[in-house]
């Protein structure tokens, strides 16, 4: 089965009103009709039906586009797929080798539907790093230190967004415009982005049949960084995954790389002028799907998590993996119990509520390893609401 990449955004037109778009990109360029019906019945079974679809791919798509625009058999079967009468329009878009889109005509007499195609491809790195989790959490437990030597309770992990190949195609689709013809190396910083950067090059092949694929090398982040030799550093693209600082693009200037050959991924993080591929950091109140910036803690002695007492999770290798779990013993004391444990303790033990290792009811053998009585809790309640003079010894709500 043909492999796409489909994803929902809204945009404004020009009078203020939203419409839903449908973006089905088509990272290679032998695209069958039955193949994107069959994808689009499977997508619109989950979502609302869109106002608008889009075909994005690149010029070397642009006569398959073309076909599907003018095809019977598509325009048959959308009304069926989005369940409106009058299907969406249809339109589509190519990246041409200039860096510049280009709208297929659909040869109906129609004027092309107005798309802003930065908003669009945006939209589509952000759900694909939404959709896949790049961020691992520490959840108030834990936290981590990055390869840098820093300390968060974030950690962006590319690798994790890299699951689908349609997907990686497009973010190396985004790459597009990086990927110059004068490009000779492409570098980064884990082999984990491996496959976005041969899927750049797959594309640029697709636009260019004489533009030749060069070889990609990772320096393995700040571990391998000192000792690895950058060859015709004036003609390589350096891929970095992710970044919430900037530090590593500055410890690359030093190894006489022109941040102009850099681009990041994925940035969490204050304002940068770096060359960024997609932000998701919440710069507005109204970016409430983004994050906030994370805040790095230069060492030990500095970190207000380690401070708190919260495990430190190293992150090691070139594939940036979390470290095994390090189990220590701890011994539990008097103090570490909570405030509410003594008042808690004075109602209820030695009343039979609550019982470990309990067999709950006569005629089987399932244990319970926590079993609690509310029955004595109950029969007080109900006494007391029916008038009873007794008082209840147990202070619940």
């Amino acid at each position: 089965m043909y492999e796409f990449y489909i994803y929902d955004s809204i945009q404004s037109d020009s009078d203020g009103i939203a419409r839903r778009l449908t973006t089905i990109f088509a990272p290679y360029a032998d695209l069958d009709e039955t193949s994107l019906i069959y994808a689009l019945r499977s997508h619109f079974e989950a979502v609302m039906p869109p106002d608008l679809v889009v075909l994005l791919g690149t010029e070397a798509n642009s006569g398959r586009f073309q076909s599907i625009l003018r095809s019977e058999y598509v325009s048959t079967h959308l009304p069926a797929l989005t369940r409106y009468l009058g299907p969406p329009a249809l339109v589509a878009l190519c990246l041409q080798s200039n860096g510049k889109y280009r709208t297929i005509d659909s040869g109906d007499g129609t004027a092309p539907y107005p798309v802003d195609i930065e908003s669009l491809v945006r939209q589509g790195l952000l759900n694909i790093f939404f959709q896949r989790h790049g961020v691992l959490e520490g959840g108030g437990t834990h936290h981590y230190v990055k390869p840098s030597g820093t300390h968060s309770d974030r950690f962006i992990r590319t690798a994790n967004v890299l699951v689908r190949g349609a997907e990686v195609y497009f973010i190396g689709f985004c790459l597009l415009k990086y990927c110059v013809p004068q490009v000779k190396r492409i570098y980064t910083d884990t082999a984990a982005i491996d496959s976005v950067a041969h899927a750049l090059l797959s594309l640029r092949k697709q636009l260019d049949p004489g533009f030749e694929a060069c070889p990609i090398s990772s320096f393995s982040s700040y571990g391998g960084l000192e000792r690895f030799v950058f060859e015709r550093a004036g003609d390589a693209l350096v891929l970095i995954s992710a970044s919430t600082s900037g530090h590593l693009q500055r410890r690359l200037v030093q190894k006489g790389i022109n941040p102009s050959q850099m681009v990041t991924l994925f940035y969490l993080g204050p304002s940068n002028s770096d060359q960024i591929l997609c932000d998701i950091t919440r710069r507005t109140q109204e970016s409430r799907l983004l994050f906030d910036p994370i805040t790095n803690y230069k060492d030990d002695d500095s970190c207000e998590f380690c401070r708190r007492g919260l495990t430190a999770i190293h992150i090691a290798g070139d594939q940036f993996l979390p470290e095994s779990v390090q189990i220590r013993a701890e011994l539990i004391v008097a103090e570490d119990a909570p405030k509410w444990l003594n008042s808690f303790c004075e109602q209820f033990v030695g009343h039979g509520l609550i019982r470990c290792h309990y067999l709950a009811s006569s005629g089987t053998d399932r244990l319970r390893e926590l079993f609690i009585d509310l029955n004595p809790i109950l029969s007080q309640k109900r006494q007391s609401a029916i008038g009873s003079k007794r008082t209840s010894q147990f202070s619940i709500s």
